[in-house]
């Protein structure tokens, strides 16, 4: 992966940032031969449509960087800079010596997963502009962007088994480098987000930036960090259900129903 950027620490407060919207909107449709939820956003300079398989499990967003990535405002992110400790990397790679890990070259490094293809592979961490539909609830609102979302710059070969056209992963689980953090921390905006699928392939689903995820089921038992025993997959096609820990009877008139938190 060649992509020619200056190395710069990025700071999460440091972003050329819109002004602050009241939620953001992302349009989730339902790919017809994997059945994986894809978005859409845009992202480098000059700002590009990037189609992304969503995963609510994934940590790390990440999205190709060997086919085709070009950018003026990318940049690598360094090792043992804020967002780097902020994504617990604990690796570094490039130009690093013993005696300072903060030089240029020597960058933040990361092992994104497919869950598809159960691989992963190391890469590095960088930045760059993301642009993204805002609304009020009811209706769009103006575009608006960021100048570092973070992401894992990875190689092409982990899109294996993803959709048709789709260049990384909208990572909507629990941690920094994850979309629902990173967005929250760039607008100002609480760390939560509704997510509504549709199991058509002929109409989209959302998600947007408020309140709670919402899925199809009654409460479980989830803690308010986030963690919980019952596994959404958006890229498995079922739910497991671990009835060892977290007993539930489903009946024909007593469908469960499950609120949870990004």
């Amino acid at each position: 992966m060649d992509i020619a950027e200056p190395n710069v620490e990025v700071s999460p407060s440091s972003a050329k940032t819109s002004p602050k919207p009241r939620a953001l909107l992302l349009r989730v449709t339902k790919d017809a031969a994997t059945k994986q939820y894809v978005t859409v956003i845009r992202q480098r300079t000059p700002l590009v449509p990037i189609k992304l398989t969503v995963d609510l499990g994934q940590r790390f967003l990440w999205v190709d960087c060997e086919k085709g990535y070009v950018s003026s405002s990318v940049k690598s992110v360094l090792c043992d800079s804020t967002p780097c400790n902020l994504s617990r990397s604990g690796m570094c790679s490039g130009n690093c010596s013993c005696s300072s890990i903060r030089e240029p070259g020597c960058t933040c490094s990361h092992l994104p997963y497919n869950h598809i293809t159960r691989t992963n592979t190391g890469c590095e961490l960088k930045d760059d502009v993301i642009s993204l539909q805002s609304t009020d609830g009811s209706t769009s609102g103006p575009i608006v962007s960021s100048s570092n979302l973070v992401f894992d710059c990875v190689a092409a070969f982990l899109l294996e088994g993803l959709a048709k056209g789709i260049e990384g992963i909208a990572a909507l689980g629990n941690g920094f480098v994850g979309l629902p953090t990173q967005l929250a921390t760039a607008f100002k905006i609480p760390r939560k987000f509704a997510l509504c699928l549709s199991s058509s392939t002929s109409s989209s689903g959302v998600i947007f930036s408020v309140m709670i995820l919402m899925f199809f089921f009654q409460r479980l038992n989830f803690k308010k960090d986030g963690q919980g025993r019952i596994k959404i997959s958006t890229v498995d096609p079922y739910t497991v259900l671990d009835t060892t820990r977290n007993p539930l009877k489903i009946g024909q008139t007593n469908r469960p129903k499950l609120v949870g938190y990004g």
